[in-house]
């Protein structure tokens, strides 16, 4: 049988606090699976096209960019793509990150942001209008790839590959440091996020655990759990049951208040 791949970047804007998030994603990395987390040094991000542009080789490239169909009307025609390199920007020459975002900051909202790109061989001009960044601000950049095929290559987790490849829907529960996917009838620990770096607590959770119910509120689906989630007020603990081969575990965080910003996902798919 014909072996299918997705390749997708999911790149999450989120502000300092935590929240639970719900949006399909799928993809496909040589490797391991990599949680990416950046400082707002690290990057330079162009909402307007969903657009992550790191410094790599001494080079500016754009790692992440939405595709058309997933940008504003404004935008849909604007030809960026993955692997460019930003060379100068409204006509000035930039090779670190620092200029090129004091460059892209110091451009009036409703003006245009001219992008020099190479691509290959090829160099051209990128040309798009400044969107209001206000409702970007205290945000941080995480990008997340995993194998989409359905079979786990070496050093993917299963349950990601698995429910990435059968559409499964996909959250974060930030307080508890869990991806969570969804898997016919079950919502199951999908990966772990770890701030400090130390993979073995996750709250408590281990990929391949069930979820089964948040404060005793039987949960099957994303949206159930989405719903019980919500019912949690800001600031109390509440309380997760997760079924890890036939034992019950129950796992516990503190209600993280709402960001001020919008929390978002970035999915960048390919053709199969």
């Amino acid at each position: 049988m014909l072996k299918l791949l997705f390749e997708i970047a999911l790149t999450i804007l989120i502000s300092s606090a935590s929240s639970l998030l719900g949006q399909q994603a799928f993809a496909a990395t040589e490797g391991k699976p990599q949680m990416r987390m950046f400082t707002s040094g690290d990057v330079v991000f162009m909402s307007e096209l969903g657009a992550v542009i790191l410094l790599k080789d001494k080079s500016l490239v754009i790692d992440v960019v939405n595709p058309a169909e997933q940008r504003a009307e404004v935008y849909k025609s604007v030809d960026l793509k993955q692997n460019d390199e930003v060379i100068m920007i409204n006509g000035k020459k930039v090779t670190i990150l620092t200029d090129l975002k004091a460059a892209y900051d110091s451009v009036a909202v409703g003006s245009d942001v001219k992008l020099g790109i190479k691509r290959g061989k090829d160099m051209m001009i990128v040309s798009f209008p400044k969107m209001d960044q206000s409702s970007m601000k205290n945000q941080r950049v995480m990008s997340f790839t995993t194998d989409g095929s359905g079979e786990a290559s070496a050093g993917v987790s299963e349950e990601i590959a698995s429910i990435h490849a059968s559409d499964g829907e996909v959250a974060i529960v930030m307080e508890l440091g869990l991806i969570v996917g969804e898997s016919g009838s079950k919502v199951k620990v999908a990966g772990l996020i770890n701030n400090q770096g130390d993979e073995s607590e996750a709250g408590g959770a281990l990929e391949g655990d069930v979820i089964t119910s948040i404060m005793a509120q039987k949960v099957t689906s994303i949206k159930e759990l989405t719903e019980a989630y919500d019912k949690v007020e800001v600031g109390k603990e509440f309380s997760v049951t997760l079924d890890r081969n036939g034992k019950a575990v129950t796992i516990k965080a503190v209600k993280a208040a709402k960001q001020d910003g919008p929390t978002m996902f970035k999915t960048i798919k390919t053709t199969k």
